[in-house]
């Protein structure tokens, strides 16, 4: 055992026993995070936009002058274009022919933002009693790069508006919504995110400026990665970490070079595992995969010139001849 071995025993000992621990105390939270991914079951609730609570019996017949049940299901979220897909289903319990209704859904700014223009998508509500459903997409605000601690935000704002007997169309406000019967609920089915907030928030907070958009319901919806999908990450790219040192300090040189190779093409395919995403740009774990390659390949190449300068020393033939 050479001398640079011999020094790093024992923090490479540390570190493993460190590392171990780290491993086990994080798979029981590891695989109750991803119970509902492994089953395929969805035991997501609905959300009722007026209050944010959630909805005992997201099913049952509300009662008013023209009771609707409407449901906005966020079911896909693409990151390389920042976009939610977005189901509106739902149906009418007025005798035909229902008052014409109309939804809006926008995707409002930042509170702070005084520049950015709101996106907007219009929903046409059926005259009938038929159950219907609609797909339309919005924007999100976030940054994909970031993965896995990356998050997407959603200013979700929704407009129903009215039109009366002389044609004009006039928005609706929740207690009008109230009145009629009209419950808006909210779901989140979307794989590889999880919700983490979904307060409603106060209409008159929106800018001066779009106040004449007539919304109903406010709600911030936050996205975030499960939590097993940033532990895996961080552990794979430690363990992977962890393994090209113990690589560099302990393998002979012959087999060092074949061994990191082999080391840095499985963190690629680590990689392709982890970002199952559209993303085509760089993202925090290549970042970190990136770093651990070229700090191994400087070990190994710091490794080849001790060993040649260790060599030269002790050979002979290359000592200075006496005068």
């Amino acid at each position: 055992m050479n001398r640079l071995s011999r020094m790093w025993v024992p923090l490479t000992a540390i570190a493993i026993a460190v590392l171990v621990v780290l491993v086990v105390a994080s798979l029981p939270l590891i695989f109750l995070s991803m119970q509902r991914d492994l089953t395929g079951e969805n035991d997501a609730a609905r959300y009722n936009l007026a209050t944010g609570e959630p909805v005992d019996n997201p099913n049952a017949v509300p009662t008013g002058t023209d009771p609707a049940n409407i449901t906005i299901l966020l079911e896909g979220l693409d990151e390389s274009t920042q976009q939610v897909r977005l189901m509106v289903v739902g149906r009418r319990y007025c005798a035909p022919p229902c008052d014409p209704l109309s939804m809006v859904l926008y995707a409002l700014p930042a509170p702070g933002d005084t520049l950015t223009i709101p996106s907007s998508v219009p929903v046409t509500l059926p005259v009938d009693d038929q159950p219907f459903d609609v797909t339309v997409n919005l924007p999100v605000r976030g940054r994909p790069q970031a993965f896995p601690i990356d998050h997407y935000q959603l200013l979700l704002g929704v407009s129903v508006r009215f039109t009366n007997a002389d044609g004009l169309t006039l928005p609706l406000t929740s207690d009008q919504l109230a009145q009629r019967g009209i419950v808006i609920l909210s779901e989140e089915v979307i794989p590889r995110f999880v919700v983490t907030d979904r307060p409603p928030v106060d209409t008159l907070s929106v800018r001066e400026d779009l106040a004449d958009l007539g919304i109903s319901f406010l709600s911030s919806i936050t996205f975030r990665r499960p939590i097993y999908l940033r532990l895996e990450s961080a552990l794979l790219v430690l363990l992977f970490a962890m393994a090209g040192i113990i690589s560099v300090l302990r393998q002979d040189i012959d087999e060092l070079l074949i061994g990191v190779g082999s080391l840095i093409l499985g963190m690629w395919g680590i990689r392709a595992i982890l970002v199952q995403t559209n993303y085509g740009g760089i993202t925090l774990v290549d970042v970190f995969f990136s770093l651990f390659a070229i700090l191994i390949l400087l070990g190994c190449l710091v490794r080849i010139a001790l060993q040649m300068r260790a060599k030269r020393r002790t050979d002979p033939n290359t000592s200075a001849s006496a005068p």
